[in-house]
Order: C-alpha cells, then structure tokens, then sequence
C-alpha cells in the first residue's frame, strides 16, 4: 500500500475547511460528518438506544444459533 503523509497544514485543512482540489471527496465526507444530525435521521434514536441500554445490562443477550 502507498503511504502519502499528511502534514498537519493540510490535515486542519481538510478538517475546518471547504473542499477543495483533488481532496474534493474527502473533504464532502468531513463536511457531512461535521453536520447535524436532521430530524429524519433522529427518528429512532429512542429505540436505538433502548437496545444499546438493553444490550449494555445484559438483557439484550442473543442466543447461539444451533
């Protein structure tokens, strides 16, 4: 695998900054990450964590499959 260093100029950048040149993807994606969450996305963040809690007491336990 190819190892391209990242100086720390070009990595505040790409975190604080609009995309632009040929990191254009990459900056899309720490943009939208960056974003709030909307409402739809919220949705079923109730049932979400009710499970991950469930899970978290060890009540969420599945069973092994046979």
């Amino acid at each position: 695998m190819t190892r391209h260093p990242l100086d720390p100029e070009t990595a505040e950048r790409l975190l604080s900054g609009p995309a632009a040149g040929p990191e254009d993807a990459l900056g899309a994606l720490l943009a939208a990450l960056r974003a709030a969450a909307t409402p739809a996305e919220l949705r079923g963040e109730p049932a979400v964590m009710s499970a991950f809690r469930a899970a978290r007491a060890g009540q969420g336990r599945s069973r092994p499959r046979r």
